[in-house]
């Protein structure tokens, strides 16, 4: 049997290993994306990762690995306009990652100031949070560069619910500014509107508000690419063409054409168990908001225990080899529905570490594009129980042992 922490604690002990003078662990590629990604992402997941287990074990090996940690992503490499975290450099795609790699850095702080009595952590990660405009009509962030500049809304509808799920960690905190509850509790009052569901229960990937024809308007005049994102793809995939005469009046086509229906549905699937994770930890922080007695979440969760969704997922290559729904399911049904579920949750956990952990090198290596990344997102794999599967992984090692 393997035992759910002690492959955590092997895997981090070979992450420290590879820890960069400077405290940076090394960068992957953004998964099956191919993004040229700096340090900043995959340090900030084993920042949370070292934290949660020096805090199990107070072994010092993770403390001071966790502090390196800090220090590089606190340096200007890593912040270096004083603004937001620099994330990726890649030809026509800001340095930021939109609001998602924002959130996975103030995620981590946030976890690391608890750990590790770290004040100054939740000053970095506030500061930084409240640098990103927020609409309180529809409830979405901009983004904001790396210089400081700010962008228009992230489009992305998992972008914008991690960066209100890192808020929500964010703000138990009693330090934090009471704005920055606010805002997260605006975007749960607004998200039977920001997001889009397929029949039965899928979560598409764009956020495409429901807005009415007054909003849309205000909406095309301060973003005019979010406005078409949003009129474009929700047309093509639900046929509706109500806001027609004013996306005709008010914007022209941009370049980049809509998914398919088809393929929209397919890169969804590989990123419902990731919303699902970001929704769990909302939960967490607010459980008692009116939106977990929705229609709109019994559906979200119900699908994600269907038939349909485990199909869905195989060759999907934005899930298991990206997207870990055998970390990311666990939760969910721990944090919705306790231990009568935890029978659930090792299958789904035998079913990620039998397609990608390496026992030789107790990493994630085995068949995915960027095993440095997928590695780091063990991290989502601390906040489950400790449980134990009986693995069966016969392909040989896919890479050398370390």
């Amino acid at each position: 049997m393997t035992e759910l922490y002690t492959l955590l604690k092997q895997s981090a002990g070979q992450a420290c290993d590879t820890q960069r003078g400077n405290g940076s662990l090394p960068a992957g590629q953004n998964g099956p994306y191919n993004d040229s990604e700096t340090p900043v992402r995959n340090t900030s997941h084993w920042l949370l990762t070292f934290s949660k287990l020096y805090d199990q074990t107070q072994d010092v090996q993770f403390r001071d690995a966790a502090q390196e940690a800090i220090s590089y992503l606190l340096s200007d490499e890593a912040r270096p306009g004083g603004a937001t975290f620099h994330h990726r450099s890649v030809e026509n795609k800001d340095s930021c990652n939109g609001v998602m790699g924002q959130a996975w850095t103030i995620e981590a702080l946030t976890v690391a100031a608890e750990t590790l009595e770290r004040d100054d952590l939740l000053e970095v990660a506030e500061d930084v949070f409240l640098s990103h405009p927020f609409n309180e009509t529809i409830g979405l962030w901009k983004q904001v560069e790396i210089d400081g500049t700010v962008l228009g809304f992230d489009a992305t509808f998992n972008h914008q619910l991690w960066f209100a799920a890192a808020g929500g960690l964010l703000a138990r905190h009693e330090t934090v500014s009471k704005e920055v509850e606010q805002q997260v509790l605006t975007f749960l009052d607004q998200l039977e509107e920001t997001v889009s569901i397929a029949p039965p229960g899928l979560i598409y990937h764009r956020s495409l508000p429901k807005f009415g024809v007054r909003t849309a308007v205000d909406l095309a005049k301060e973003d005019t690419k979010l406005f078409v994102l949003s009129t474009l793809e929700w047309t093509n995939l639900t046929g509706n063409r109500a806001l027609d005469a004013v996306f005709n009046s008010r914007v022209a086509p941009v370049r980049r054409a809509p998914l398919s229906g088809e393929e929209h549905i397919h890169k969804s699937a590989g990123y419902h168990s990731f919303n699902l994770y970001a929704l769990a930890l909302l939960y967490e922080s607010y459980p008692d908001h009116s939106f977990w007695s929705t229609d709109t979440f019994e559906a979200i969760l119900s699908y994600a225990e269907s038939r349909a969704y485990v199909q869905r997922l195989q060759d999907n290559k934005f899930g298991y080899a990206y997207n870990p729904p055998g970390f990311e399911i666990p939760f969910a049904l721990e944090t919705f529905y306790g231990d009568q579920s935890r029978e659930q949750q090792k299958i789904w956990l035998k079913r990620q570490l039998e397609r990608t952990y390496d026992p030789a090198t107790n990493r994630l290596s085995r068949n995915n594009p960027d095993p440095e990344t997928l590695t780091a997102r063990l991290y989502e794999a601390t906040r489950l129980p400790n449980l134990e599967v009986e693995l069966d992984i016969t392909e040989p090692s896919s890479e050398p042992s370390r």
